[in-house]
């Protein structure tokens, strides 16, 4: 396997070479004299060379030459970007496209104006940058509703669905996927059809409904194999092993994707290998073959990074640092280290605020067609609907404020008890010997008391070994029912177990934070069980505040001031 799969790396590194030198043997020369503002003879001589070795290299159906500058570089720069994302160098798609895109009149509704806004769309989304997506995902969609295309109407939807799922908004994809089913249904183009099917499988399974997912992904696999597209039978394979191995079927899994990556191996296919090669981790993984796992993972990791595809690079580091866990912890920090990294550049509450905007522009958007078809009084509708939302947005906001409180509230009346009993919760007592807390010392406590020390100090434990714990865990281990566990915790302190163990953990961070400096953040929600840093950072701040480099800031500022 490991020869293979060097083999394989080193056919594509070639292929890759010649696809550069078959792209820059004339792209380089253009962009050059189009950046001195040469003759325009010169410019039009360069450009035209390019366009015909794209069409004797059959990377276009028909010969295409130009007299005029402007249409000139309008149509080398798209199809330098349509070649780019072919050759999956998702960086210089966007570059050539960018280049492209200001050279269309405004108003201009033709299909090449389109295509430029889609291909820099879906390559923002293999570089994780999901709010520039939108941004020409929704140009794209908007030139196709002018120009009444179903089709591109439809493939426009699939391209926002994508963008998404992509950026965990799955019930909002799914919302952009029907919609294209529903307008490929007007068209009989079987083959986008077998795409938004294929897409649709995917949405469902990112929201756990795999049986969903497992039948939209077969009547994919039936399109395509009703047209004999053996490249994308290969894809709808894969799809129907995420859903197979979200409903636990993996032998099936196992064997859709053993048909599925020799083909994609031999399509040239890096994309949709690298994502067959992280479900094949997971397979693994889930039948704790863990080496092989990560041989598979590997691949997929150096696929992604050398296309620099930060979302699904991201996916890959996370499945390694599982997979290198158990034998080769310091080696599965440093994947967790890259993962946090990725997930933080792409997963930011700017990118969530703009992709929302997006979609309420969208549904608006919806919302002005149907009452143009209806004849409906547009203007009030519109107002009612505004008016709910901001209403529920407030309600949302309101909400979320409250929970935070009642979280802070919760957590100062555990202190206190603790405060009230003599114990101390982590800094005082926590004397650790041979990694174990030390017994705390045996005052006369009431039962309760002596309840929430023992609960305690199982969470601690816990704590101590970088393993999560849930409430049935933590149920078994004082020998109760989860319902006897919630009503005895009620009693002590009105805090829910999953409340209470969240403000042990944080008490825990608090204390590593004063007294480790050596470990960073990343070690220290390792260490607490999170595999994710920015879900501790997130967990930390509604507990106490503020994140915790800000407190590790403040604790220094008050040390200088000592």
């Amino acid at each position: 396997m490991k020869y293979a799969i060097a083999t394989y790396i080193l056919c594509l590194a070639c292929c890759m070479a010649w696809g550069q030198q078959f792209a820059g043997r004339h792209l380089i020369e253009f962009e050059k004299l189009d950046a001195e503002h040469a003759r325009e003879d010169k410019l039009i001589a360069a450009g035209n060379r390019f366009l015909a070795e794209l069409y004797s290299n059959e990377f276009i159906d028909e010969p295409i030459q130009f007299d005029r500058v402007d249409t000139l570089r309008m149509n080398v720069y798209y199809w330098a970007a349509e070649l780019m994302y072919d050759h999956q160098e998702y960086a210089e798609a966007v570059r050539l496209g960018l280049k492209a895109a200001p050279l269309f009149r405004e108003g201009d509704t033709s299909d090449i104006h389109s295509d430029c806004c889609s291909i820099i769309a879906v390559s923002y989304v293999r570089l994780g940058r999901f709010d520039d997506a939108a941004v020409y995902a929704k140009q794209c969609y908007d030139i196709d509703v002018l120009t009444g295309d179903h089709r591109r109407i439809a493939s426009s939807l699939n391209t926002l669905g994508a963008i998404y799922m992509s950026a965990r908004q799955a019930e909002l994809a799914e919302q952009y996927v029907m919609h294209g089913i529903e307008e490929c249904g007007k068209t009989d183009n079987l083959g986008l059809l077998a795409v938004l099917k294929g897409m649709a499988s995917e949405v469902y399974h990112h929201q756990g409904r795999d049986s969903l997912s497992l039948q939209y992904a077969d009547e994919a696999l039936d399109i395509d194999r009703q047209l004999d597209r053996k490249s994308k039978i290969a894809i709808r394979q894969a799809q129907r092993a995420s859903a197979l191995i979200g409903l636990h079927r993996y032998d099936e899994a196992l064997k859709a994707l053993g048909e599925a990556i020799p083909q994609l191996r031999a399509d040239g296919n890096d994309q949709s290998l690298g994502i067959a090669d992280i479900q094949m981790g997971h397979l693994l993984l889930a039948s704790h073959q863990n080496e092989e796992a990560a041989q598979y993972l590997a691949e997929a990791i150096g696929i992604f990074s050398r296309h620099h595809d930060l979302y699904n690079e991201s996916a890959a580091q996370k499945a390694m640092a599982e997979a290198l866990r158990a034998d080769n912890p310091s080696e599965a920090l440093v994947h967790l280290e890259r993962y946090n990294q990725l997930h933080d550049s792409i997963y930011d509450s700017e990118t969530g605020l703009l992709l929302s905007q997006y979609h309420a522009n969208y549904e608006v958007e919806q919302l002005q067609a149907s009452l143009n078809a209806e004849h409906a009084t547009r203007n009030i509708l519109f107002y009612v609907i505004a008016a709910i939302l901001l209403l529920i947005a407030a309600g949302v906001f309101v909400t979320w404020r409250r929970s935070i409180r009642h979280q802070r509230e919760i957590y100062r009346k555990i202190e206190s008890r603790f405060a009230a009993i003599g114990a101390k919760h982590l800094a005082a007592a926590d004397k650790e010997t041979d990694g174990v807390l030390e017994t705390r010392p045996a005052d006369s406590v009431s039962p309760e008391d002596e309840f929430l020390l023992r609960l305690t100090d199982i969470v601690e434990q816990h704590c101590q070994e970088g393993s999560s714990l849930g409430v049935e865990s933590l149920a078994s281990a004082l020998g109760m029912t989860p319902y006897q566990l919630r009503q005895r915790l009620a009693d002590c302190t009105d805090a829910k177990p999953l409340e209470f163990i969240q403000s042990i953990r944080m008490k825990r961070a608090c204390y590593m934070l004063d007294t480790q400096p050596q470990l960073t953040i990343s070690e220290i929600a390792y260490r607490l069980g999170y595999e994710d840093k920015s879900n501790f950072t997130r967990a930390f701040k509604r507990m106490n505040g503020m994140t915790p480099s800000e407190y590790l800031k403040r604790a220094s500022h008050k040390g200088s001031e000592k």
